[in-house]
């Protein structure tokens, strides 16, 4: 198993992406928030009873073997995109 991290360039802990590729799957996680206890506590019991949060919960998304090459053009893509523009200005 293999796990890789993919921090935000505004820097925040809480926007850290974890990759984790096993034998057979990969995966991702996003770290959304640290809370309070309590807060933590009032989350899960409004998750409980069915509220769900414009901003999302804690989850993984599991990423299909078939997608993984459209996942590599899209970082492709992304990165020259990006290299052109540093190239232009």
């Amino acid at each position: 198993m293999k796990t890789e991290y993919f921090e935000c360039s505004c820097s925040s802990a809480e926007h850290t992406l974890r990759f984790v590729i096993d034998e057979e799957d990969v995966y991702t996680e996003v770290h959304l928030t640290t809370k309070a206890w309590y807060k933590r506590i009032w989350t899960a019991i409004k998750y409980i009873f069915g509220f769900a949060s414009r901003y999302g919960c804690y989850d993984c998304t599991l990423i299909k073997p078939e997608d993984y090459d459209r996942f590599i053009d899209l970082f492709t893509k992304a990165k020259e995109t990006h290299n052109n523009e540093r190239t232009t200005d």
